[in-house]
């Protein structure tokens, strides 16, 4: 998750070495606008990394939850996964 206006190349990675499986739980971040990018475990980021997903920027506002699930699938097409992204919640009184 990239911070809108961030490069990828000045931030640190949320999760990494995620083994197929594993339920990462919940991870708390700032209120704020992200780009997901998903890279292969040990990929270091740099200004020419290709990244295996790039999403749209997205809004999350306070008191929100997402679920995330990355699908892996055969390398036939481009991208080669599928990402799943579930509104789990939005409070009432979710601001931006």
């Amino acid at each position: 998750m990239v911070p809108s206006g961030t490069a990828v190349t000045a931030v640190s990675s949320l999760q990494s070495n995620v083994s197929f499986g594993t339920n990462t739980g919940y991870l708390n971040i700032p209120v704020g606008t992200y780009t997901l990018y998903i890279v292969s475990n040990g990929t270091a980021l740099t200004t020419t990394t290709t990244t295996l997903y790039t999403g749209a920027a997205t809004a999350y506002p306070q008191g929100s939850a997402r679920t995330i699930v990355i699908l892996d699938r055969q390398l036939v097409t481009t991208p080669a996964l599928n990402v799943i992204v579930a509104n789990d919640y939005d409070s009432a009184t979710a601001t931006q």
